[in-house]
């Protein structure tokens, strides 16, 4: 299903698009990662550490042959990283950093295979947080990123994609597990192009027709058998057809399995070279970059959206997936307002790093593609699995959040024994909206704000039993805004014969409100705590 599509053919024709001589094929080894489907957490902790130690030495051991020889991988997602880090030595991480510096060793920006079509765009973003925090720790950069397996994609990846530094991306599909019709996917009108953004950015995106299998070319194992896709690529005139360039690419070996712990690849290398045709052991990237180099002047630019389809699936646990949504938002205010208490509070977020980064990572973990929940893994251990990585999520936010709003309150002056409210506003632009907060009087109250001492609209309502004063807290000022300009804006409830409850505590707004406002309502005491 093609909803958008936007064409710039600059012309494949002429001298430039003569078969090179030799043609230069790349095979690129890889294991495509089924998490929580082919295998359990723990086991596929084991199965990626023994990869990459295997490749490794592989790496080591072949180091002396030239170059298109060399042994090289690819992991399809930084979680590999992670899971690396985390379980070997500083020494032994270093080690990995290294070869991917070198390219024997590549990895995407996002953290496994995921359903973009079902993920927020800020999920997408804050996915790729820990691969980012790598290329600046190590000083390097990951100009990959993919999306497999499904046979959708949406259009906005793109633009998220080549914002975060992706330069090139390739697609093989499963062909399964779908209703969408498989004729289109066999006959695709790019076989590689610069995939285009609403905003004019750019991926160079390999997405070739399915020739048969997902084992074959246009599948996600395009080099299960390494050996024979280079004949076909070679030979095969129905592909040459359609795919007229000198420099070829077959990506993917693991398939399904578990691991891949092998040197067919580097083997098949050495044996398929001829005179006509040289075979590269690749990394992926330095495929891209000789095409790029060769033909890329050449490409259409395309920008369309095939809609989606297992991106749905994550609707199966919909009030899980919307906690998720919520939780992005909450969020924003915590880090907005982390953000300004930071400022006179330097060490606000030390010992916080740990279940940030992992709340980070985890926000790509919950739309792992695998949501059919058909594999060797029970579908109730997959389910308790995403509640677990959605706890970790909300329990980092609550608690930055809270603790947050617990911090500004205590910077914001008191004067009097009037208890005061700070509204705050997370977003990039002024809002006016209602800030519901608990009601502190049991007799009228009025509003005023501190700063002009005009009297700000309220109300006294009752939600779920509870009475909550409604205050319009107007024109409140972004928050990028009100840091600038080194300003916060507050509202004061004045009421005389009220007084601050002696052990005040952090509440949340009552959950009927908490759509109608964007704004992060919170009641300072004179002891500078919150209620909200």
């Amino acid at each position: 299903l093609v909803i958008a599509s936007l064409l710039c053919w600059e012309g494949l024709s002429g001298p430039a698009l003569m078969a090179q001589t030799p043609k230069r094929i790349y095979l690129a080894n890889d294991d495509h990662t089924d998490y929580m489907w082919t295998a359990d957490e723990a086991t596929y902790r084991q199965a990626f550490l023994g990869m990459i130690d295997y490749y490794l030495a592989q790496a080591d051991r072949t180091a002396a042959n030239p170059s298109p020889r060399q042994g090289r991988f690819n992991m399809d997602g930084s979680f590999w990283l992670w899971e690396y880090e985390h379980n070997r030595t500083a020494a032994d991480f270093a080690r990995v950093i290294s070869r991917i510096k070198d390219g024997h060793l590549s990895v995407p920006l996002n953290p496994l295979v995921t359903v973009y079509g079902g993920m927020p765009a800020e999920a997408v973003l804050r996915a790729m947080y820990y691969a980012g925090q790598l290329e600046r720790r190590f000083s390097f950069r990951i100009p990959l990123a993919i999306a497999m397996e499904d046979q959708t994609h949406p259009y906005g990846l793109t633009g998220l994609w080549a914002g975060a530094g992706v330069k090139y991306s390739w697609k093989g599909v499963c062909g399964c597990v779908t209703r969408l019709p498989l004729a289109p996917l066999a006959q695709r009108d790019h076989e590689i192009y610069w995939m285009t953004g609403a905003d004019g950015s750019r991926v160079l995106m390999k997405w070739n027709s399915l020739f048969g299998s997902n084992t074959s070319i246009g599948g996600y194992a395009e080099a299960r058998d390494a050996a024979s896709v280079v004949s076909f690529i070679d030979s095969n005139t129905t592909f040459t057809s359609r795919y007229p360039f000198g420099v070829a690419g077959a990506f993917g070996k693991g398939w399904d399995d578990l691991q891949t712990l092998d040197d067919q690849v580097l083997n098949a290398a050495v044996s398929q070279s001829n005179t006509s045709r040289q075979v590269y052991v690749s990394n992926q990237i330095d495929f891209f970059q000789d095409f790029e180099t060769t033909y890329g002047a050449q490409l259409p630019s395309v920008g369309e959206s095939y809609g989606n389809e297992w991106d749905l699936l994550v609707a199966s646990m919909s009030e899980l997936s919307a906690g998720i949504k919520r939780a992005l938002s909450k969020l924003r205010a915590a880090e907005a307002m982390a953000t300004l208490v930071s400022l006179k509070s330097a060490a606000f977020m030390n010992g916080r790093q740990a279940a940030r980064d992992k709340a980070m990572i985890d926000f790509g973990l919950y739309f792992e593609h695998d949501w059919t929940g058909d594999g060797p893994v029970p579908r109730t251990a997959r389910a308790d699995w995403q509640r677990r990585i959605a706890a970790e999520i909300n329990t980092y936010v609550d608690q930055l959040h809270s603790d947050a709003a617990t911090a500004l309150a205590g910077q914001v002056a008191m004067s009097g024994s009037n208890t005061r409210f700070f509204a705050f506003n997370p977003l990039g632009w002024s809002r006016t909206d209602i800030a519901d907060v608990p009601n502190p009087a049991t007799g009228p109250v009025h509003v005023v704000d501190v700063s002009t001492g005009v009297e700000v609209p309220s109300q006294v309502v009752t939600v779920a039993g509870q009475s909550r004063l409604q205050v319009l807290a107007s024109n409140i000022p972004a928050a990028s805004a009100a840091e600038r300009a080194g300003r916060r804006r507050t509202r004061s409830t004045i009421a005389p014969h009220i007084r601050p409850s002696p052990s005040p505590r952090l509440r949340r707004p009552a959950s009927g409100m908490r759509s109608r406002s964007t704004l992060s309502p919170s009641r300072e005491s004179s002891a500078g705590s919150t209620v909200s």
